[in-house]
């Protein structure tokens, strides 16, 4: 069994071609004609999730960065490995126009220097 595996269309000209739509919209725009399609697999459990599901999560997550304040040009630092979660919190940091810091909990000190 492949453990990664990126498998889908090629993206449309007319995402690729769109420079005054945020990056959260564009994604959002094309994932909700999808909603039903399953996004990803865990390779463990076998686990499915849709878009619908990811853009949920993403929602609630959202809701909570910014009842802590989290706002637009905010530096978030995400700490996780490559899981559905990580995909939940990338869109929910580009949905307030955050930064999103991203560090590979697996690598040591010597990793980032």
């Amino acid at each position: 069994m492949e453990v990664n595996i990126v498998n889908g269309p090629d993206i449309p000209t007319e995402i690729l071609n769109n420079f005054e739509t945020s990056l959260y919209e564009l994604i959002i725009n094309y994932a909700s004609k999808h909603l039903d399609s399953v996004c990803m697999i865990n390779a463990q459990s076998g686990k499915e999730f849709t878009i619908a599901s990811i853009i949920s999560r993403s929602e609630i997550l959202t809701a909570e960065l910014q009842s802590l304040g989290c706002r637009s040009g905010h530096v978030i630092g995400i700490f996780c490995e490559n899981r559905y979660e990580y995909l939940v919190i990338l869109l929910s940091i580009f949905s307030i126009e955050a930064i999103a810091a991203c560090f590979n909990p697996l690598y040591s000190i010597s990793n980032y220097l």
